[in-house]
């Protein structure tokens, strides 16, 4: 299920925009979100697909951003 914009979820958060998404992008869907509890937007992003060879894709990326750090 892909949100859309000015969906809520968790209680917390709302999608502010919406890149990406089935026909649009590859391998993901990247959410703009804002948090009650924090005050700067910030991006989420998720997988489309749940085959494996997506699901190691998404994984490396993402650790190779947690490596980069935060930018501002």
């Amino acid at each position: 299920m892909q949100l859309q914009k000015g969906d809520k979820f968790v209680g917390e958060f709302e999608i502010l925009d919406v890149f990406g998404g089935k026909g649009k992008s590859g391998m993901g869907v990247v959410y703009l979100v804002e948090s009650r509890h924090y005050p700067v937007p910030f991006v989420l992003k998720t997988f489309q697909s749940n085959d494996k060879n997506s699901i190691n894709r998404f994984e490396h990326e993402a650790r190779a951003w947690v490596n980069i750090g935060i930018h501002k």
